[in-house]
């Protein structure tokens, strides 16, 4: 599962289950998405 001794995890209860999902530092998420595209078109009467 991925999941270790004093480890924080957020538990959901999701239909008929419950999920529990580890809380990753800030840290360790950063380098998830690196080289995503983040331009975003807008329209020309905006700045």
């Amino acid at each position: 599962m991925g999941i270790v001794s004093g480890q924080k995890i957020q538990m959901l209860a999701y239909r008929n289950r419950i999920e529990l999902i580890p809380i990753k530092p800030m840290k360790k998420l950063k380098s998830l998405l690196k080289g995503i595209d983040t331009d975003v078109d807008r329209d020309d009467d905006r700045i």
